[in-house]
């Protein structure tokens, strides 16, 4: 990705814009904002070693506080991160032990 591209510094600038509001609202209900969020993910992860999630700026997979998409010019960066990282796994372990 482009470490000087503007999208980069906007997308940051959000993402801690929704921390901070999520925060908020994490302290208040002690926990994630969705009523048996946490039970629901504790009930799908038993039996693994998956540490508990806690990120306050997401809330139902949308970043908090936002009531619209994200700019395209933004995404992209993420996404095409995102593919990379999934590709250089297939690359050095193999599409199956990727997948899991």
């Amino acid at each position: 990705f482009d470490r000087n591209a503007n999208e980069i510094l906007s997308f940051q600038t959000i993402m801690e814009e929704a921390d901070e509001l999520g925060s908020e609202e994490w302290e208040r209900r002690g926990g994630w904002i969705l009523p048996g969020g946490i039970e629901e993910f504790q009930k799908r992860i038993e039996g693994t070693h998956i540490v508990l999630p806690r990120y306050p700026g997401l809330a139902a997979g949308r970043i908090f506080g936002r009531k619209k998409k994200l700019n395209e010019s933004i995404t992209n960066d993420l996404q095409f991160s995102m593919k990379c990282i999934f590709g250089a796994l297939v690359l050095s372990l193999g599409l199956e032990k990727a997948w899991t």
